[in-house]
């Protein structure tokens, strides 16, 4: 069960992380099922969305207007970040990147590569992890997190992951190997590089760190007799950008902080509440779950049984829990990874939410909880609106998808 649990851990993180990994169909980066190849969405005011019909990618314009069409080689397409959208060679089975004209800014190369974030893009080549910049230029080259990290335990260390930077700072994920028993069982450490390659706080060995968010980054000490669970949920604290802990790790399931607010569990009742960037309870735990504030609502649950609703900063019901439960995190997806929930959970994104009906089908909410797109979609992006368009999906058995507005009109297909 623990070589399981680990193994999980380690495919979390690489989802966690952002990587773009290769597909076997011509696709786009920003389809439902993409949530494991991309998790971390390119933060940008992009105009323009990609598509894939008929084997081809290209690229539309928000009213639907072809902007980019790309060769047939091309069997992929994301996002643009910063300028520059990542593809997927068919032919040479390598990543590069295009710029908003179609042309290649850095031709594929790369078995891995990631969005442009802060203005560097964690890539892998010849199995070994680097950032670039916009040029295609080696600013980090060939990283070694191991001479940095004397106290990393376990045996045969390796970067698994390198992520985008956030605040100055990108995440990085090692493992190692140990014997339990006769079984080879893998272990993940988490730290922070900033722009020079440089580790935040090498003298310090946290079991985990993650990205910095408003200001601060969240931190997990492993802890005498502690287990696989608890090292996952427990012992949570915060740290600010000079590495002083601001929070102690004395936090039951916290999450990373959004809006100000951060949720933890408390050890007393089981229930969760929100706290601020000095640690102090600003909203008392009173709900079964919650997710983190987006767009000035978080989703909460008040019995374990019962229906969704979301709360404003002040612990307000605004939208009685009357919805669907179902994508509401919980600890399960807490052990699946603190950072997988946010993909997972139906929050605000543009003003409107995600919902299902009673029949299973997706539609949208505004925040006065009013249905102002009806639900007859089989699925629809999690990720909800970005830039004014989601994905959605009305026939599971072709899987075809395609993007609508606010007013849920047609725009143009996504994956067909």
């Amino acid at each position: 069960m623990k070589k399981t649990l680990y193994l999980v851990v380690i495919l979390i993180l690489i989802v966690s992380l952002g990587t773009v990994s290769f597909a076997a169909k011509t696709t786009v980066g920003s389809d439902i099922g993409d949530v494991y190849e991309s998790n971390i969405k390119p933060v940008t005011s992009n105009s323009l969305f990609p598509y894939a019909i008929n084997l081809k990618c290209g690229y539309i314009d928000k009213n639907g207007k072809e902007v980019i069409k790309l060769p047939s080689n091309i069997g992929m397409a994301y996002e643009f970040s910063e300028g520059l959208a990542v593809v997927y060679d068919k032919n040479t089975k390598l990543y590069g990147y295009i710029d908003k004209t179609g042309n290649y800014a850095i031709k594929p190369q790369f078995e891995l590569a990631t969005f442009f974030s802060e203005g560097l893009a964690a890539v892998k080549k010849n199995d070994k992890w680097s950032y670039i910049d916009y040029t295609g230029n080696y600013v980090i080259k060939d990283l070694s997190i191991v001479p940095q990290a004397p106290k990393l335990k376990g045996e045969n260390p390796n970067i698994y992951f390198c992520g985008c930077f956030k605040d100055g700072y990108a995440t990085i994920a090692v493992h190692t190997t140990y014997k339990h028993e006769d079984i080879t069982l893998y272990d993940i450490f988490t730290y922070l590089i900033d722009k020079s390659g440089k580790m935040l706080m090498p003298e310090i060995e946290y079991k985990y760190i993650f990205d910095f968010s408003d200001g601060l980054a969240q931190i997990k000490v492993e802890k005498e007799g502690s287990s696989f669970y608890s090292d996952m949920a427990d012992n949570c604290g915060f740290i600010d950008k000079s590495g002083k802990v601001v929070i102690e790790p004395n936090l039951i399931m916290a999450g990373d902080f959004s809006e100000g607010l951060a949720s933890f569990r408390s050890a007393d009742n089981g229930k969760y509440g929100f706290i601020n960037t000095n640690g102090e309870v600003v909203i008392k735990p009173t709900f079964e779950a919650v997710s983190q504030f987006k767009d000035g609502l978080a989703q909460i649950r008040n019995e374990y049984d019962t229906c969704r609703g979301y709360i404003n900063k002040k612990g307000e019901v605004v939208i009685e829990p009357t919805l669907d439960v179902w994508a509401l995190p919980s600890e399960i997806d807490y052990i699946r990874g603190k950072m997988y929930q946010d993909k997972e959970s139906l929050d605000f994104s543009e003003g409107l939410a995600l919902f299902r009906s009673d029949d299973g089908k997706f539609g949208f909410i505004n925040k006065k909880g009013q249905i102002v797109i009806q639900p007859k979609y089989i699925y629809a992006s999690f990720l909800g609106f970005q830039n004014g368009l989601v994905i959605v999906g009305e026939d599971i058995s072709t899987g075809n998808t395609f993007y609508i507005d606010k007013n849920g009109k047609f725009i143009h297909w996504h994956n067909k």
